[in-house]
Formats: C-alpha cells, structure tokens, sequence
C-alpha cells in the first residue's frame, strides 16, 4: 500500500472518531463532578387521594429546557429560550432522526423510564433488550446533542415473560435520582404469571465514579421486595418512603457506609416529607390538619397548627331583580386568623413551602374557578413564617375565561418546582417562570417560556 494511501486511510479514521454520536451505545470513562441534586430538576411524586402520580423532571438550564416528547419512546428535545426553537437533541446534520442507532435524540434501542439533569448532562434510566434479556442502563447525553453513551447496566432478567404494556405498568416505580455521584434507580417489572397489581421491584445504586452496583435487597428485583417512592437527598443522605403492612415508613439511607435508620412518626404518615434540618422532618399525616415535625435527636414528633391571617375572598352582589347572588372579584386579602388545612410540602435550599388549596365559589350550582390556584405558606429552615403567596391559575395566564367554566379546577396536571433564583410552574404541556424576587413580592408575575411539543 502506498504511503499516501495509508495517510488517507488515516485521516478517514481519525474523522470517523471525530463525528459526533460515534460513541452511541458504548460504555466510556466519565468523571463528573460529585454534585447534589436539585430538587426541582429531578423526578417528583404528587399524591392526590390514593393515587400517585409522577411528575418528570423540568430540565431547565439559563439557556433552554430539555425534555423527552416520546412517553416510553426516545426523543429528547431542546427548547432554546434566545431562538425561540423547539429541536430533536441531536447534532448531527445528516441524521434523519428515525430511530436509528447514530441518532442520540431517538435511538430506537431505548425505552426510557427517568430523566435527569445533573453535571451539565441528561441522564435517564431506560430499558433495552439484548440477546433475549431485558436489560436496565443509565445513559448519558451530552447537552449539546453530540454524544449518548452507556453509563452502565444495573439490572438484567429473561425477557420472554415481562409484560410491556404500559397500562399494566402504570404504577411502576421507576425513578431516577442522582446525588453526589451516587445514581439511586428504583426499578420494576411484570411477568405474565403475575396477579393483577403485583410486580417484581427492587432499588439499585450505581457509583458514577466507579461503575460499582449495589442493590437496596438482598434478594436484587422480586415480588417480595418493598418499592422505594418520594425518593429525595440531602448531604450525605438518600431519604425514600416504603409501603410496609398497613403505613407508610420513612427511612435514611447513608451514602458514605450504607447504614440506614428509620422514622416513627404518628399515624396515617400520607408519604409526603421535607427534611428541613438536621433535627426537623416535616410531613403529612392523610386528611390530617396539622404540620407534622419529627425530631430524630429524640424520636418525638409535634403537631404544628398553621395559622393564617390572609385567605382568597370572593365578593358578590345581589341582584335585586332575580334575587341571586353574581360574582364581582377575588383576592388574597387579610383576613381574622383561621387554621389552614395543609395539602403539600416543597423545598429549596433556602425556604420550606405549605401549601393550602383554594376553594372555588358556588353560585347557583355553578362553580367559579378561582383566578388563585393555591396559597403557599412561606417558611425558613428554622420554621420561621415569612410570608403567605398566592399562585395564580394557569388557566388564566393562558388567557381562558374563568366565568364559563362549570366545573372545579383538577389540579393534576399542575405541579411547582424551585429551582434556585427562579420557579417553574407546569401545567399540561405549559412551562411558566417567576423570579423569587417577584415570588416573594407576595405578587408573583409567571410568564408563559414555552409549550411543549408532542411531536
């Protein structure tokens, strides 16, 4: 072969190396940063009555938001907030972004079940088959769009029986949550021989920095394990909630030695937790009307009564000649001090949110939605009251005309999350942002930044 034949060759292969998306699907060397995760950029959990529903990660970084418009099929998109554009994650220009396996926004290969941003990357958990088994991984994608590689498998099993249909795995535990370089995965599956309702789960931990897996059970994935859900972090600790017998338990799993411990709190614990401190873990007790407090120090727990002096206030008037009562306005006004009826618990690193539901008004058998979705009740780390906010109705800043609609507001679709300086409110497909300079205000002024796409 001819020297300048050899060059040749030489230089195609090194171009070859060069393309993005070449690492498709390989497992690579990563060194991220030990970070903690921000509880607004991962996988949260809404309890509403006895159903529990996942809400996804809002993915959002100062110049766009990522997300996955696919369900249970790959494609990630990237919504720039200069341009204004909505694209498939993928930075190949000569990709036809059909599934193929070069393509890193629809890689056909994966099924994903959980995102998360962490480290300037998307990470999400997926399942793919391989040589007859069903096999979990985490995957890495580059932000840019250029790479998406195989962090590792965590959990592999037969798949001739697993049942994939998603109505039968819709109250799968699946999740994501990554915290200083630990990835916390619980998983779940369904075999044909299974009863209706049951399900093989089990929780994997996988270390970033060395690949190691380690399994919350003895026994990796079965039918006997118990499921982890509310999963969160803080220092050197994962907190998550398990179903055992009859109640719900919180337990503490540390990061650093593996030890765990568990909470005794008061009856009818409903799942929902903040840990505000070292020696404060608020929580919810189910159709209870008291902030709940545990203190781990001495294992005793109190029951907090939230007092308000500010409330939404409808005003009517009377129609002389019919004789019935219209709607005028409402607002949040001050109020003689009565007892909220606490529904939620969010935090950030700086304060503690309560949230009260709002009540619509009933006039002549029709419900008027309020133009407030929820009041929440401001707090510090120390449990020091700062402020009520009321959260205005995403309905209205869509512009829909409240005075028609004949039927209560469902607040499923709807959720919050904190993101530092900033709050993101969801809604359907809606993404709204307020500053918490404007948050706190006690007005807080949301804009609509985008819609996602279904494409």
């Amino acid at each position: 072969m001819s020297r300048l034949k050899k060059q040749l060759i030489l230089s195609l292969i090194a171009v070859l190396l060069l393309l993005p998306g070449c690492s498709l699907g390989k497992p690579r060397l990563i060194t991220p940063t030990s970070r903690d995760c921000q509880p607004g950029n991962t996988m949260a959990y809404v309890l509403t009555g006895d159903n529990l529903f996942k809400k996804n990660p809002v993915m959002k970084t100062d110049q766009g938001i990522y997300y996955n418009s696919g369900g249970n099929s790959l494609r990630l998109r990237y919504h720039d907030f200069s341009t204004g554009k909505d694209v498939l994650l993928c930075n190949r220009p000569e990709c036809k972004h059909d599934g193929n396996e070069y393509c890193v926004a629809t890689n056909a290969k994966y099924s994903p079940l959980a995102f998360q941003l962490y480290d300037g990357a998307i990470y999400f958990t997926a399942t793919c088959l391989e040589e007859g088994n069903l096999v979990y991984k985490l995957i890495r994608v580059a932000a840019d769009g250029s790479s998406l590689s195989e962090v590792g498998s965590y959990f592999s099993t037969i798949a001739d029986d697993i049942v994939l249909e998603p109505a039968k795995n819709r109250s799968r535990p699946d999740s994501l949550l990554i915290h200083r370089n630990k990835a916390i995965m619980p998983l779940s599956y369904v075999t044909e021989d299974m009863a209706e309702g049951v399900k093989a789960v089990g929780t994997a931990i996988m270390d970033l920095e060395t690949g190691e897996v380690t399994y919350a059970d003895e026994t990796p994935v079965s039918a006997e394990n118990l499921s982890w859900f509310f999963v969160s972090a803080k220092e050197d600790c994962v907190y998550y909630v398990r179903q055992e017998e009859k109640k719900k338990v919180l337990h503490c799993k540390s990061l650093q030695d593996g030890s765990e411990e568990s909470y005794s709190f008061l009856p009818n614990f409903n799942g929902i937790y903040v840990v505000a401190n070292d020696n404060a873990i608020l929580y919810l007790r189910a159709r209870g009307r008291t902030l709940c407090v545990h203190h781990p120090a001495d294992g005793s727990n109190e029951e907090l009564t939230i007092q308000s002096t500010k409330d939404v206030v409808f005003e009517t008037k009377l129609d002389e000649q019919t004789g019935k009562k219209a709607f005028l306005s409402e607002g949040l006004k001050e109020v003689d001090p009565f007892t909220i009826h606490p529904a939620c618990l969010l935090m950030d690193e700086r304060y503690i949110y309560v949230f009260q539901p709002v009540a619509g008004l009933t006039l002549e058998n029709t419900v008027h939605d309020t133009s407030t979705f929820t009041l929440a009740h401001v707090y510090d780390h120390d449990l020091k009251k700062v402020d009520v906010i009321a959260i205005p109705n995403p309905r209205v800043l869509l512009g829909e005309d409240l005075s028609d609609i004949d039927h209560t507001y469902n607040p499923i679709p709807f959720s919050l999350r904190f993101l530092g300086d900033e709050i993101c409110m969801c809604y359907n497909n809606y993404v709204f942002t307020c500053t918490m300079e404007s948050f706190l205000s006690g007005d807080p002024e949301f804009r609509l930044v985008f819609e996602k796409t279904n494409q």
